[in-house]
């Protein structure tokens, strides 16, 4: 029998944050909302996405991240059952805030969405409130509006339609490097979903 080269393996399950736009039909202007999902490609969870936002007939994607690592960790999509056969961080978890602030001169709230590494939500608080990169717009009350745990609760779609038992897989955490800024590429653009 012939073995396996690496290219040939089974690809493996990645943790994607997408960004979304559509207009409900009550609303006037653009909306969006964040979808994150596991598939091996994001054209994967194509199906998902539009049924997590059943109120806009037409989704599209206005940005997105593949999420394999972020800073000292590596991302993984992980059996429940399995977790405490591996070696993974259990006591930090993957947030998503949502922070909000505005420009007096401009009829509008602006929002930065973001991930970040902590124990809870508090450390997530004071680590948005300590994040230097806010400085600059302090001045414009920015305030947190949304903190979503990744961890649970994830999607995850194959394209040989597998079934899946949805509430068996988390998002981990594997420390594998020291002082790292790793951050996933941010990939921005209009894409439609078909």
């Amino acid at each position: 029998m012939k073995k396996k080269s690496k290219s040939e393996s089974k690809p493996k399950l990645k943790l994607w944050v997408v960004l979304l736009g559509g207009r409900p039909a009550d609303a006037r202007i653009e909306q969006h909302n964040v979808f994150w999902g596991a598939a091996y490609e994001l054209e994967d969870l194509y199906g998902a996405i539009k049924r997590s936002w059943l109120s806009v007939r037409q989704v599209h994607i206005d940005a997105f991240m593949c999420v394999e690592q972020i800073y000292d960790y590596d991302v993984l999509i992980c059996k429940k059952s399995a977790v405490e056969n591996l070696t993974v961080e259990t006591n930090k978890k993957l947030y998503l805030v949502n922070v909000g602030f505005y420009n007096e001169d401009i009829m509008s709230e602006y929002h930065g969405a973001g991930l970040i590494v902590a124990s809870d939500k508090t450390e997530v608080i004071n680590l948005v409130k300590s994040n230097s990169d806010l400085s600059d717009v302090a001045s414009t009350c920015f305030h947190i509006d949304d903190c979503h745990l990744l961890s649970t609760n994830i999607d995850v779609e194959t394209p040989d339609n597998i079934e899946l038992n949805q509430g068996e897989f988390i998002v981990c955490l594997k420390k594998v490097r020291s002082g790292s800024d790793v951050y996933p590429k941010v990939v921005v653009g209009y894409y439609k979903i078909p």
